[in-house]
């Protein structure tokens, strides 16, 4: 009866407990518990604080001896730790290196004894983050231990119970292969994270850790693989690997690029531009073309076209008076894109002034070619050309004179303050002056292109890369040249009849015009396929001849 009587006590203050927000297990309970998760649980769980760590490391790469098992322990969790004033780790140094290895190799008959340190030797494993960047020592011993890391999985897995770590490593054995991650590029590419996030969990394979990074850049690579249609697809998803991982930006855009510049069709794409440029700088700019060699000319000369096309945009859009009206500047200097070899920017004083951000970032992008503008307005703004031994100065205010000087006869230098107070002597100095004021029988387009041509030596062409399809197809279209060759145009005249549509031939501007929307499917299919492209401000088609 004592006994009885003794229980219920005992669970009458164990109810109690329970009712007043719990109990705290016994001492003994939480030892066992503790050991459980240490043996069988999170990889994480018996890892050596960093402080007790640093003395074995330093002992080792001084004495190359070991003391215990202990140390061993401790070492093999710091193998990759950077020790002392000049940063030497055991991975780097070759003695020390194989001072543990013997150690380790002396547990490999005793499995259970062995996980503690092949813990340790995984942790180091993942966590070391440098292999693209290390000495021939570091990365020789780096391989080394992969490979034992793979030969040993099977002898630490033998013995029962097996822990949930080393069973999931065994599913995941590729990350101690050749191609660790290649096995989860589709699955990420495809925002089917789950299992790759599982594995992550289950080894502690931190954000950090250079299995994370080196996924995404294997997604990358995959999708650079694909066919053109899904490469382009796929392309703000590998901008977003590319932000989330710093570490991979230069190798996986240069590989993106030289992608991109293989495909058949190249349509002008803006946000990726941007994000080359923030990385590598303004291409243009003869200080930055090094930091372009990674990626090759093809893909240089690539994004340099679409700079100078989005450049000749955000001038007239962002810095001219008629920006937000008057497209047609935009659309006749980007079609001389190709002959155009440098721009620079120069700001008036409220150019200068503001903070908008998207003004912020030409400044940024112009870099040594961004000019001061003074005399004038302070909303007047210039932007120069350089083309061949040219150069053309177009303002943003509107009245003011388009003019073409010979680049080594200039009112002024390009660099620094381009002054206007001295109008007379630039147009002392000017080939031409030409003014945006259309005649009776001709628009000042046609002015302008026939001064280029007899004055510059150029003309317009014609630039595939900077076609967009309205449907985002990267299917190839035919040149507008000989679209127009092969057009027949009483043929389209009648479909427009049919449709109720309006065909209009520009002949000074070298351009036909469709008066359509994008939403009918069956003529926007037709006028692609003749290399017309829509005009969202304008809602036309255009094909320019």
């Amino acid at each position: 009866m004592k006994a009885i009587r003794a229980l219920e006590i005992a669970l009458s203050g164990f109810g109690e407990a329970a009712l007043h927000g719990g109990f705290s297990p016994p001492a003994e309970m939480k030892r066992y518990a503790h050991e459980l998760d240490r043996r069988f649980g999170s990889p994480d769980s018996d890892r050596p604080r960093v402080d007790r760590r640093e003395p074995v490391l330093i002992r080792l790469l001084a004495q190359y001896r070991i003391e215990s098992a202990r140390d061993i322990k401790y070492i093999c969790y710091g193998l990759a730790d950077p020790i002392g004033s000049n940063k030497q780790s055991v991975l780097g140094d070759t003695r020390a290196f194989s001072v543990l290895l013997r150690h380790v190799q002396t547990l490999e008959q005793y499995p259970k004894r062995l996980r503690r340190c092949y813990l340790g030797l995984l942790s180091a494993y993942f966590e070391f983050d440098s292999r693209d960047n290390v000495d021939e020592n570091t990365g020789t011993h780096w391989l080394k231990l992969r490979d034992y890391l793979s030969r040993n999985l099977n002898s630490i897995s033998s013995a029962t119970p097996v822990p949930q770590w080393a069973i999931v490593l065994k599913e995941h054995r590729n990350l101690l292969g050749e191609n660790p991650c290649e096995r989860y590029a589709k699955q990420l590419l495809d925002g089917k994270s789950d299992a790759f996030e599982s594995m992550r969990r289950a080894l502690n394979v931190s954000g950090n850790s250079w299995v994370v990074s080196e996924a995404a850049f294997a997604a990358i690579e995959f999708a650079c693989r694909e066919a053109e249609d899904r490469f382009l697809n796929r392309i703000p998803t590998l901008i977003e690997m590319m932000r989330r991982y710093p570490v991979i930006q230069s190798k996986a855009l240069a590989i993106i690029l030289g992608r991109y510049a293989t495909m058949r069709n190249r349509p002008e794409h803006r946000v990726l531009c941007h994000f080359a440029v923030s990385l590598w700088g303004n291409p243009l700019l003869r200080k930055n073309l090094k930091n372009w060699d990674v990626t090759g000319k093809p893909a240089t000369d690539m994004v340099a076209l679409w700079l100078k096309a989005n450049l000749i945009e955000d001038f007239f859009e962002l810095l001219s008076a008629d920006g937000k009206t008057d497209k047609r500047r935009v659309k006749f200097w980007k079609r001389y894109v190709e002959v155009i070899e440098d721009m620079y920017f120069a700001f008036g004083k409220n150019a200068l002034a503001t903070n908008r951000e998207d003004v912020n970032r030409l400044r940024t992008t112009m870099g040594d070619n961004l000019l001061r503008l003074e005399g004038g307005a302070s909303s007047n703004n210039g932007f120069f050309m350089v083309i061949g031994n040219h150069l053309i100065a177009e303002f943003g205010e509107k009245g003011n004179a388009t003019f073409i000087f010979k680049k080594d006869s200039l009112p002024f230098q390009l660099n620094g303050t381009v002054s206007l107070s001295n109008r007379t002597r630039w147009s002392d100095k000017a080939e031409a002056r030409l003014r945006h004021f259309d005649r009776a029988h001709a628009q000042w387009e046609e002015d302008f292109e026939e001064s280029l041509r007899q004055i510059v030596g150029v003309t317009p062409s014609s630039v595939p890369s900077l076609r967009r399809s309205p449907s985002g197809s990267t299917r190839p279209q035919p040149e507008p040249q000989q679209a127009v060759a092969k057009m027949n145009i009483d043929t389209l005249r009648s479909l427009c009849a049919q449709h109720g549509l309006r065909f209009q031939d520009h002949r000074t501007a070298r351009c036909f015009v469709v008066r359509a929307s994008d939403n009918n499917k069956q003529v926007a299919a037709l006028l692609t396929e003749y290399s017309f492209e829509y005009d969202a401000v304008e809602r036309c088609w255009c094909l320019n001849y």
